[in-house]
């Protein structure tokens, strides 16, 4: 036989109440705080040829556990679990014709070793990415505690490099869900 509990909030003995958890009406529970956040750039930054740049990331719209560090460009997961990522990069200038562009998520784990992820590629193959051009994509990624990761742009290109435009590139992420 199946017992019922009816209440009307769960709360932990935590004296920080992170994990109180509150139903809100149709049978889903949510929790009073996810570890999530929006990351944007807040000056033009320009991709060199053939090098990975971590886009500077200074601006948040939101980062709801604080996890998110806008001076390094790092989000830091605070529990282990599955989190999604969003990438968004918006070129400021033409690229040259011919080559690539790629986005991608670095993944740290606390013991320091690196994995990349690419979260979009693009082959130009004899055509530019014009100004004002936004890419997106995603990725979920296994976490550990003080795991970090940073969003990166590439273009390797014929000539030349690209800048990203103010304010319209960033990243998010939030957690899914613990394992």
């Amino acid at each position: 036989m199946a017992s019922i509990l009816n209440v009307d909030q769960i709360t932990a003995t935590a004296t920080d109440g992170n994990i109180t958890v509150t139903p809100n009406g149709t049978g889903i529970f949510v929790p009073k705080k996810v570890p999530s956040f929006y990351a944007f750039n807040n000056a033009t930054q320009t991709i060199s040829d053939q090098t990975w740049t971590r886009v500077d990331l200074q601006g948040e719209l939101f980062d709801t556990c604080n996890n998110f560090n806008t001076s390094n460009g790092r989000f830091t997961a605070p529990v282990a679990g599955i989190y999604s990522f969003t990438t968004a990069i918006n070129f400021g200038t033409n690229t040259a014709s011919g080559g690539y562009v790629y986005a991608d998520v670095l993944k740290t784990t606390a013991g320091g070793s690196q994995a990349q992820y690419y979260t979009f590629g693009l082959r130009l193959d004899g055509q530019v990415i014009s100004s004002d051009t936004q890419i997106n994509g995603s990725i979920m990624l296994p976490l550990g505690p003080d795991d970090y990761v940073q969003m990166g742009a590439y273009q390797d290109v014929a000539s030349g490099s690209a800048t990203l435009t103010n304010g319209r590139c960033y990243f998010t992420g939030h957690l899914v869900s613990g394992t």
